[in-house]
């Protein structure tokens, strides 16, 4: 009979040793059960508190546990969904998980000097320079908007507006938020019936084509995300296939995975939809 030579034997003896080290790791962390995150995805790493195994933590930064909630909300998970995940990694399996953990979501408000730079950046590009830009003072939103961003990255998406009331409705969104619904503000201003008037600047008084060009946001059999709107307050969002190619402000044709029933919905954005009841 071969002997295993001394080095193979030491090789395998400290693997064994490792393995027991971070599995015996793994059962003396208790996961926190009230937690802060700001990324859009909460992983195992952000319910562990303390120090543990570098093999663990490894694992644990692999483990999609959630979706996060939206910028300054909350959502509860359930011990019981939190363990039915981690029967699948056996390193894990002995970690204890109180009966529900409460994830924050780190956020601050966006401000209307943030919003009004992004629609004067817009107005500038859309070829509608007025005689003086929308200060933040014109500006009011629809509901309080929440991002986790140092810098949300506004994009217009589109606006209307009606210069014999001086006022526009703007649709934006945030970039560094991409599953954050659009918002929408109001400007009041004078500068507005300057900024367009259709007789001497040649622009529609309802200009939501002012910023949708030609480009296709939107093609039929990738998949899109939906928007659920009630008045100015998303209700839900789920996944769509598009049955029709879409432009900004367009509305095309959409289902519901799995689902024969056809619905309505407007394209907002890249790869955006919404639909209102």
């Amino acid at each position: 009979m071969k002997t295993p030579s001394i080095v193979g034997s030491v090789v395998l003896i400290g693997s064994l040793a490792l393995a027991a080290s971070s599995y015996a790791d793994a059962r003396s962390i208790t996961l926190v059960s009230e937690v802060e995150v700001r990324n859009d995805s909460v992983y195992l790493s952000d319910l562990m508190s303390g120090s543990s195994a570098a093999a663990v933590r490894e694992a644990a930064e692999k483990t999609f546990i959630s979706v996060a909630p939206q910028p300054g909300e909350t959502r509860i998970l359930s011990g019981v969904t939190v363990r039915s995940i981690l029967r699948r990694e056996s390193v894990l399996a002995g970690v204890v998980v109180p009966s529900e953990i409460v994830i924050h979501r780190s956020g601050r408000l966006i401000t209307r000097e943030e919003v009004a730079a992004a629609i004067n950046d817009a107005l500038g590009h859309a070829g509608i320079p007025g005689g003086e830009e929308i200060r933040p003072g014109d500006i009011t939103f629809s509901a309080p908007v929440m991002t986790s961003a140092a810098s949300p990255d506004l994009e217009v998406l589109r606006f209307d507006m009606d210069p014999a009331i001086q006022e526009a409705k703007f649709f934006l969104r945030s970039r560094a938020e991409r599953r954050s619904p659009p918002f929408v503000v109001t400007a009041h201003s004078a500068n507005l019936e300057s900024a367009a008037s259709p007789r001497e600047k040649n622009v529609p008084a309802n200009t939501a084509s002012a910023l949708s060009g030609s480009i296709v946001l939107v093609r039929p059999g990738q998949l899109a995300r939906m928007f659920l709107v009630s008045g100015t307050t998303m209700q839900l969002q789920l996944d769509v296939v598009p049955l029709e190619s879409g432009r900004l402000g367009q509305e095309i044709r959409v289902r519901i995975p799995g689902k024969t029933k056809i619905l309505q919905a407007e394209v907002v954005g890249a790869g955006q939809l919404e639909a209102r009841f």
